[in-house]
């Protein structure tokens, strides 16, 4: 039935009682048709019908409003109306059939359409609900079925199936009709809301497990993760805890942490593990490791877990909790107890260093000392000759034997000294070996041992009295012995360092804590302990250094460095030196390596200028095709004077006593920097000397003193050059490359104070005269 209109009228009708039903449907038939006329719906075809419908059959008679009277037709338009089909359509036979656009019994409905293309022409438009709709191609959806549901083809001759096939998603247009998507299969049951299936086209399976367990359900993650594409397969990302394909293997926990907070639960296989930091161990990472120095181990063995605790396994070279002892090795040598030992742990507390427990016949803390191998009674060679045990003397260095009886020595072949009656030192001392021959005029047996005597008696058999001040052995200043005159044992006094004399009762002097400073020899003189200085040293103490100074004779003597690579700056630079010419004599070096072909000049240094009486701070500079750029400042013949040049890149200047004299900007004309230039093509760099100018075709050497040469490879400042040109230097100062203070006093070597080795070699015997005087020079040590 197409249509179904219901008919009332306010009319009263009586329909009279017959004996025929057929009777009553004629008259009922007959109003219908009058009020079906009045109300312009009329029967089209002979399909259709009319059928009224009474509450009661038997009721007589009966009113119109207790009857519902129907006209079912499958006509749905009137093609005589101007109104048919909603005028989006035709009537035919009493249907509408709409125009491409539209749908409904009476084309009232717009159908959905996309770039002008009714369901993309890829779908039937419908209408239910008071709507038109698009009843998609399987392989659309969306309102226009213009959104392509995403396909995959598994090659199992099913060809793209949507969603990899209905078992795995529906095709669904996301929201606001943007695009197609696939809503997988939900796995039923999981906490996660997992879907059994993952990617684009659900085409990916989501890994599952039972933890183990073959009666349990399979749950995709196990329950215990989120099932996701990534890199284009199904991987879970698990919860804390757990990790493995499935998050089906659950992570090692210490005190309720997964892996103790130090380390990374890993899958390995069929079982969870953690790959702990590098300073814990452990199945959950919950031991720390020994540290030493900030170290696992102390870099000398490896951590590993123990039933309680982390322990160190050490190298052949250490022991110790965190291997922080190393074992001693063989004098001079790498070799582990000296190849006669077993290393092993020191119970000393906070020692850094184990011990060897040495084999037989081998002590020392390196097991690196063989035990005395003597005769024993029965002409056999033995250890200690068998009547004593091997010792370590680490006061001597040595293995030696403690000896049993009444023999002593090193290899226990010494006889104690015994008297008349057999007892040993008279039992006024001790029996003790004896090491070389101590006493004076006494020729001992090689086979006599010591008495060590009690205190304030000396002598072989202790029978001898001490000499005594105030009731002190040897002025409480010494230590008693003896010796031997005329075969009489004689008491004498072993002074200590402090003292001297018969008796030690004269005091050395003192300087600083030092007898003699240091610098000298306490002796006695008359009745007076004095000091024999050592060289360049004076005063009864020794307390005061005589500073030096050289003299060249401007002949041949010459102080020579060499080449040193060193000292050949090419950047900043500084040079000084306390000078004294005794001459005018032009182009005499004081200190440097500068080289003078005639064409060009390479290297840098401080000579006397051209006129000879100035000095000139020279410098070889790039892109000056090698020709020395310089500075003078006036120095007077037979006067100490102070002349120091620096070179920062950009300016060089010259200073005299401190004082800055001259200073010129030196920049290439194209920007930039000169370097200073040492050599080029076959011209080498030349040695540096000090009072000598010597190249190819010449050599000039200065006549006069100097002290206090210093070379830097820093440009010091005005301030620093005015503060330190009348102090000595430590020779550890800031950018100090070289520093001949001339203290040696003697010898043919000039050291270099700054320890990194610039030794000048004298020629030719310069003297070493006194230094600059306190007027000139006001730290003079």
């Amino acid at each position: 039935a197409h249509a179904t209109q219901t008919l009332r009228t306010s009319t009263c009708i009586t329909i009279c009682a017959m004996r025929s039903t057929s009777t009553s449907l004629v008259l009922a038939a007959a109003l219908l048709l009058s009020v079906a006329a009045y109300s312009d719906i009329r029967p089209y075809d002979e399909e259709s019908f009319l059928r009224i419908e009474v509450p009661d059959a038997n009721a007589r008679p009966i009113r119109i409003s207790q009857a519902t009277i129907r006209v079912v037709s499958s006509a749905s338009c009137n093609p005589e109306s101007s109104f048919a089909c909603s005028q989006h359509g035709s009537c035919e036979r009493g249907k509408c059939r709409c125009n491409e656009e539209y749908a409904g019994d009476t084309c009232a409905h717009v159908c959905p359409q996309f770039e002008n293309k009714v369901c993309s022409q890829q779908g039937t438009c419908k209408a239910a609900n008071n709507a038109a709709y698009c009843d998609c191609q399987s392989l659309y959806v969306g309102r226009a079925c213009n959104l392509t549901c995403p396909t995959h083809n598994f090659n199992d001759g099913n060809g793209n199936q949507v969603c990899s096939g209905s078992s795995r998603g529906q095709c669904v247009p996301t929201a606001l009709d943007v695009s197609a998507q696939c809503n997988c299969t939900k796995a039923p049951g999981t906490r996660n809301s997992n879907t059994y299936f993952v990617g684009q086209a659900c085409q990916l399976s989501c890994p599952t497990s039972n933890g183990g367990n073959s009666s349990a359900p399979q749950q995709v993650c196990f329950d215990r993760g989120l099932c996701a594409e990534s890199n284009g397969q199904a991987r879970c990302t698990c919860n804390g805890g757990w990790v493995g394909d499935a998050c089906s293997l659950e992570c090692p926990t210490s005190q309720g942490k997964v892996c103790f907070d130090h380390g990374t639960c890993v899958a390995n296989q069929s079982n969870a593990v953690c790959q702990c930091e590098s300073t814990y161990v452990g199945v959950s990472c919950q031991f720390a490791c020994p540290l030493e120095n900030n170290t696992v181990c102390n870099n000398h063995g490896s951590c590993f877990a123990d039933t309680s605790a982390a322990k160190c396994n050490c190298t052949t070279t250490h022991r110790g909790d965190a291997c922080e002892q190393a074992c001693p090795t063989g004098n001079g040598t790498s070799v582990i107890c000296s190849g006669h030992g077993v290393c092993e742990r020191s119970s000393v507390a906070n020692t850094k260093v184990a011990f060897c427990n040495c084999s037989t016949d081998f002590v020392g803390p390196n097991c690196g000392y063989a035990c005395p191998v003597a005769e024993n009674n029965a002409g056999q060679n033995e250890t200690c000759a068998g009547v004593g045990s091997c010792i370590y003397d680490g006061q001597r260095d040595i293995a030696r034997c403690e000896c049993q009886g009444d023999v002593r020595g090193v290899n226990c072949q010494q006889n104690c000294p015994k008297n008349a009656t057999g007892s040993i030192c008279a039992g006024l001392g001790e029996c003790a070996t004896r090491f070389g021959q101590p006493i004076q005029g006494y020729t001992f047996d090689e086979k006599d041992a010591i008495c060590n005597c009690s205190h304030g008696l000396t002598g072989r058999l202790c029978g001898v009295q001490c000499k005594r001040v105030s009731g002190d052995v040897c002025a409480g200043n010494g230590d008693c012995s003896y010796k031997v005159e005329n075969g009489n044992e004689v008491p004498i006094c072993n002074c200590k360092e402090t003292h001297v004399g018969e008796n030690c009762t004269y005091a050395c002097p003192i300087y600083n804590g030092n007898v003699c400073s240091g610098n000298g020899q306490c002796s006695l003189n008359g009745t007076q302990a004095v000091c024999t200085c050592k060289f360049s040293f004076l005063g009864s103490d020794c307390s005061q250094q005589v500073n030096f100074a050289m003299f060249f004779d401007g002949n041949d003597d010459v102080a020579d460095l060499g080449r040193r690579q060193n000292l050949e700056f090419t950047g900043n630079l500084s040079v000084e030196a306390w000078i004294r010419p005794s001459i005018e004599r032009p182009f005499a070096m004081i200190f440097g390596n500068v080289i003078d072909n005639g064409a060009s000049e390479f290297g840098y240094g401080l000579e006397i200028a051209d006129s000879g009486k100035a000095t000139k701070f020279l410098l070889s500079l790039a892109e000056v095709n090698g020709f020395g750029a310089s500075l003078e400042v006036s120095t007077p013949i037979n006067v100490w004077s102070h002349v120091a040049g620096t070179w920062d890149g950009e300016y060089q200047r010259i200073y005299l006593n401190g004082t800055l004299v001259n200073s010129v900007r030196r920049v290439p004309p194209g920007g930039g920097r000169f370097n200073v230039v040492h050599s080029a093509g076959s011209v080498t760099p030349n040695n540096f000397r000090m009072a000598a100018h010597i190249d190819s075709d010449e050599s000039i050497y200065f006549r006069g003193t100097m002290d206090e040469v210093r070379a830097w490879n820093v440009a010091r400042s005005t301030s620093e050059i005015s503060s330190s040109f009348r102090q000595r230097l430590q020779g550890n100062e800031n950018g100090l490359q070289a520093y001949f203070s001339f203290n040696n006093g003697e010898g043919t070597t000039v050291t270099d104070r700054t320890g990194k080795g610039n030794t000048a070699q004298l020629t030719s015997a310069p003297q070493w005269v006194s230094s600059l005087p306190g007027a000139e020079f006001n730290n003079n040590p």
